[in-house]
């Protein structure tokens, strides 16, 4: 959740900081520490913008994903979420074999991070209800 992402601003997603403020100080009320949300907000697109700069790994709009309670005022209907591109988990080697399950709510249309293409058929057992994208276990 990074509000005025580089990526927003590229999709003309029409968002400012101080809405998101207002959103977040309407989600937590006198609880919100305004100066980190502010910190946060202005320092927040920036460092999404270093981390895929010198990182291994990519950041997409989840335009579709409303904000955690669109009901509540400043909501945005998308635009604020990222979810991360597929990541080729050959990448890390022999450390893919570390990596645990993946999360139960992951989105099965967006794996975190799974071999891609894989020429071979996988080798393994399989997991009961196991995606066919996650690598065998």
């Amino acid at each position: 959740w990074i509000p005025c992402s580089t990526h927003a601003v590229r999709a003309g997603v029409e968002d400012s900081p101080e809405s998101a403020l207002a959103y977040l100080g309407n989600e937590a009320g006198r609880r919100l520490d305004r100066e980190r949300a502010r910190a946060f907000l202005r320092h927040g697109p920036p460092m999404l913008d270093f981390l895929e700069a010198h990182g291994h790994v990519a950041y997409a709009l989840a335009r579709p994903w409303p904000d955690y309670h669109p009901e509540t005022g400043d909501a945005m209907p998308g635009g604020r979420s990222l979810w991360i591109d597929p990541f080729d988990g050959r990448r890390l080697g022999p450390d893919f074999a570390r990596l645990r399950r993946p999360l139960e709510t992951t989105s099965p249309d967006r794996p975190p991070i799974a071999p891609q293409p894989n020429p071979q058929p996988p080798s393994g057992p399989t997991l009961p209800g196991q995606p066919s994208w996650l690598p065998r276990w």
